[in-house]
């Protein structure tokens, strides 16, 4: 039995640690901490998330609110509609990296942020003391499904300044590398997520675990020792990349096109290079100085690559 609650929310062992009442008392109690609004809820693809996902949603109307049920769909992708108007915050059903006799919930607030200590000790202590918010006389909510989640999400991306300007030349120079992308979705919510991005900027996509069952094929947590097959399909296919995520798809690494690893904290380090290199695609002033942040965990490399 193992149950765990931390800043990236709630995750437990099946069957035994998280129940039904487990998960119903920890939705009503976000629910009772919230602004006013509805709640996007999206799981990881685990098979088990389809039995907490109903409870979730029934639970969150019972409290009065609506729900926007985005189905399979990445961790990121429901952080995206929980910052959307008439949205107070947002639930993403997973364990993360961990094994698959494991699940639990993440919690979002109405900036599609994880809450900070002193949100999530509001949740914590409406769980402790037995504070809900159902409401047996009123309203109850209603259930609106999302089918196309994953498109607004991407197309979100597209839309970035980097994207669109200069009349959309830097996407257009990306299609035109016509880049060969080997992706390791650990057949979970990225399995049709990251395709989809990918062939948006003109790659080709060989997909390796990408059938959306939730079951992993080996262990899901993204790390160079787990991620034999895909380097090897990387090299054997004369791939540009790689890609690996975990289960909810906010973890993310790359495989170079040798069939090696890149270290996850380089992936972030590459990314501000690389927004760096193209300040001229964000329509800033050359006189306007460019800030990056990041949080604690991370590299001191970044202040190299800031600085240079």
């Amino acid at each position: 039995m193992a149950f765990i609650r931390s800043i990236s929310g709630l995750r437990a062992t099946l069957s035994d640690a998280l129940t039904p009442r487990v998960v119903a008392d920890y939705v009503s109690a976000l629910c009772a901490t919230l602004p006013p609004g509805a709640v996007a809820v999206g799981r990881d693809g685990r098979q088990s998330g389809a039995w907490i996902e109903q409870v979730a949603c029934g639970s969150i109307m019972a409290s009065g609110r609506d729900v926007m049920q985005l189905g399979i769909v990445p961790t990121p992708t429901v952080q995206i509609f929980a910052e959307m108007d008439g949205i107070a915050g947002g639930i993403s059903i997973t364990a993360s990296h961990n094994p698959a006799e494991y699940n639990g919930l993440k919690f979002l607030n109405d900036r599609g942020l994880f809450p900070d200590g002193e949100e999530l000790e509001r949740i914590w202590q409406a769980v402790d003391v037995g504070r809900t918010a159902l409401v047996p006389t009123a309203r109850e909510g209603q259930l609106y499904h999302c089918s196309d989640a994953l498109q607004k999400h991407i197309q979100r991306i597209l839309s970035h300044p980097a994207f669109t300007a200069d009349e959309g030349r830097l996407l257009e120079q990306i299609r035109d590398r016509q880049f060969k992308v080997v992706v390791d979705a650990v057949n979970a919510s990225g399995s049709q997520a990251l395709p989809g991005l990918l062939k948006a900027f003109g790659c080709l996509v060989i997909p390796l675990y990408c059938n959306s069952s939730g079951v992993f094929p080996h262990t899901p947590e993204p790390l160079p020792k787990h991620l034999g097959e895909l380097c090897s399909a990387v090299r054997n296919e004369n791939a540009s990349f790689g890609i690996a995520v975990d289960p909810d798809a906010d973890r993310l690494v790359l495989i170079d096109e040798q069939g090696r690893a890149v270290s996850e904290e380089l992936t972030v380090v590459l990314a501000t290079m690389a927004a760096l290199e193209y300040r001229s695609h964000f329509a800033l002033p050359d006189s306007e100085e460019l800030l990056v942040v990041v949080n604690l965990s991370t590299t001191r490399a970044i202040e190299d690559v800031a600085a240079r």
